[in-house]
């Protein structure tokens, strides 16, 4: 993490946490495991909106290392909701843009839009998309995820899904925004595995291999990797 990022957190979430000392030991534990500021941020949040719901009759229930009593709960609690409120106050940078795909012969024209994440299901960072049709803002949208790998070369599609009214799907959005990811971070982009996970619950279904990656394949697009079990953008 840079030097500026240390700094902000030390104002936003550090030093809130002083004034109870097992809080101040648990964030500093969030602090030495995490890879960057984003990741760090997460983590935090997510602990502090779990410690948030114990309520007063709870204090038995809390981690005992918080060192939690009668005499500090409120103070705990106070300084819970105000680290809560400074890291609320982060928007993650959204970079819009946009794609034409193609199915049948005719071309379909989208928005989409994205930010860095860091998610807690994949272990890692991820770039989350949203895909819609201009004039369709306020209804579902397809959606698109990129695990960014622990090599720092490749970025892996987590998620490809359409929305809940499958207005999306069979327009060739999947493939279209799996290409264009390629040039927007000059990064490989490789599927999902079925035997190499990286996280529980990841899953190459047969309907991506089939209607994507072979597509993509078959096109010259895309290579396999038998070993590690995933296509790969050539």
């Amino acid at each position: 993490m840079k030097i500026q990022d240390i700094e902000d957190l030390y104002q936003m979430v550090l030093e809130p946490s002083k004034e109870v000392s097992g809080l101040n030991k648990k964030i500093l534990s969030i602090l030495e495991s995490s890879n960057c500021k984003i990741e760090f941020l997460s983590k935090v949040k997510n602990e502090i909106e779990e410690l948030i719901t114990y309520k007063f009759s709870d204090i038995h229930l809390l981690p005992e290392e918080l060192q939690i009593t009668l005499e500090n709960y409120y103070l705990f609690q106070s300084k819970l909701s105000k680290i809560k409120n400074e890291i609320d106050k982060i928007n993650p940078t959204k970079i819009r843009g946009r794609i034409v795909s193609h199915k049948n012969e005719i071309a379909f024209d989208f928005l989409f839009e994205y930010y860095l994440d860091y998610i807690s299901t994949y272990g890692g960072l991820a770039y989350i998309f949203d895909i819609w049709e201009e004039g369709r803002e306020n209804f579902g949208k397809f959606s698109f995820q990129l695990r960014v790998m622990e090599n720092g070369q490749d970025l892996k599609v987590v998620d490809l899904y359409p929305d809940s009214q499958k207005h999306y799907l069979g327009k060739g959005i999947s493939i279209a925004i799996i290409l264009h990811s390629k040039e927007l971070f000059n990064k490989r982009i490789i599927s999902s595995s079925n035997k190499k996970k990286s996280f529980e619950g990841e899953a190459n279904w047969q309907d991506a291999i089939e209607k994507v990656w072979k597509r993509l394949e078959n096109n010259s697009l895309a290579g396999y990797d038998k070993e590690n079990d995933f296509y790969y953008l050539v």
